[in-house]
């Protein structure tokens, strides 16, 4: 048999070069989202041999990988034009104190390293829209783009959706769902975490209520965000 010429090698359409991203287990979220956005952009709509090297390049350097800068915006509703990730809408990456590799959200770090952010410790941002990166804020320094239209400064929360009321228990040292302390929430010191107004005076006071892991999925119940 003759030899192949390279140029002649089959072209892997975009579809199927994000699939083989999607399935790429050693990949992070962030790294999968960066090359999606690259190859949906057409940077890496070359030949299949290219284009399958350059995801393999990507995952093989992931365990050494020290850049802690992005490049990509990360959607919540791409189609929409809607910026964030699936758990919350807004428009700048956190950088970890821990790590330093940049995220959307708390949880889309905890869901991909193999520790626990600081949320505290967080004094860094990267803006989605003109990539700089600065001291925590509200509001972009460079393009002046808000970040989110709730912003905690204690908690380093960004929120852009509007959807629900959040406010900051000092308390608890947490932002919650709710309108605030007095308005349709308040916190008991016996329990030690924030009730809805509606039982104040009337409930069985139980200390460190949520001060424990779920049974069922064995989440923290302090610090969820699902309904207990």
């Amino acid at each position: 048999m003759g030899d192949t010429n390279s140029k002649d090698a089959p072209v892997l359409d975009k579809q199927q070069l994000v699939r083989n991203v999607q399935r790429d287990a050693s990949l992070r979220e962030d790294e999968k989202l960066q090359l999606i956005h690259q190859i949906m952009s057409g940077s890496l709509q070359q030949a299949g041999a290219q284009a399958s090297r350059a995801i393999g390049e990507a995952s093989s350097s992931r365990s050494s990988a020290t850049s802690t800068e992005v490049t990509y915006k990360s959607y919540r509703d791409e189609p929409n034009g809607v910026l964030g990730c699936k758990h919350y809408q807004r428009s700048c990456f956190l950088v970890p104190a821990c790590c330093g590799r940049p995220y959307v959200c708390r949880l889309c770090h905890n869901e991909h390293e193999n520790h626990e952010i600081d949320r505290y410790a967080t004094q860094e941002v990267i803006c989605m829209m003109c990539q700089a990166r600065q001291p925590v804020g509200q509001r972009c320094s460079q393009c002046g783009v808000v970040f989110g239209k709730y912003y905690c400064s204690v908690c380093k929360f960004f929120d852009d959706s509007g959807e629900k009321p959040v406010y900051h228990c000092p308390y608890c040292n947490l932002c919650r769902i709710g309108k605030g302390l007095g308005i349709d929430f308040f916190h008991c010191h016996g329990c030690n975490c924030c009730l809805s107004i509606s039982l104040q005076d009337k409930h069985k006071c139980l200390e460190g209520a949520l001060e424990g892991n779920c049974p069922v999925c064995t989440e923290y119940l302090f610090t969820s965000v699902s309904p207990v």
